[in-house]
């Protein structure tokens, strides 16, 4: 009787083992595996939504901002005076380039990307060339600079050090109800 119930405890310990080590542990592993993946997807969740919230935050920033910025804001269809204005700026760089995207409109505003590459002799002058932009006679929001140095050497010989610039200029305008109606061009007759 005795050995019997021994046998019959060491049993019960051992199939109890059995069960900690092919059941229970890789069950708690697992569970703490996905308690895991779960911590990370709730920090990522968090991070998304702050990241929701920023980009709301900057996006009506950037619809606001135009009734903020220094300069006029020009009536719509001012891309003629706004191309003059870049031409005057630009013309202390060695060479420019300019790429227009098409307009795009929000409620009463209308603004419209225009990117634009320019060689210039130092980085002095191609800050100067930014604030000139900045700080010019129409509404505008830069954004995207990069400024690089390179040479303008050709045929492998050696040439002076340039300073290469490139930025996005978004310039923004306003449609007046009555032109909206119209399809008018923002111009007085």
């Amino acid at each position: 009787m005795r050995e019997d119930l021994f046998l019959l405890i060491l049993s019960l310990l051992l199939v109890a083992g059995l069960l900690w080590v092919f059941v229970r542990r890789p069950v708690y592993a697992q569970l703490q595996t996905i308690r895991t993946r779960q911590a990370a997807a709730e920090d990522e969740l968090e991070i998304q939504r702050y990241m929701a919230q920023r980009k709301e935050s900057m996006k009506s920033q950037m619809e606001n901002e135009p009734r903020k910025k220094k300069g006029q804001l020009g009536s719509y269809n001012n891309l003629p005076r706004e191309i003059e204005q870049l031409s005057r700026i630009l013309a202390a760089a060695g060479s420019y380039d300019l790429t227009f995207s098409e307009e795009e409109m929000a409620e009463d505003m209308v603004y419209r990307d225009i990117f634009i590459s320019y060689e210039a002799a130092s980085y002095e002058q191609a800050q100067a060339i930014i604030e000139e932009i900045e700080n010019g006679a129409y509404c505008c929001l830069i954004k995207d600079v990069e400024l690089t140095r390179g040479t303008d050497s050709e045929d492998g010989a050696e040439g002076r050090e340039m300073v290469y610039g490139n930025l996005q200029v978004t310039y923004y305008e306003t449609v007046d109800v009555e032109e909206k109606n119209k399809g008018g061009d923002g111009q007085s007759s």
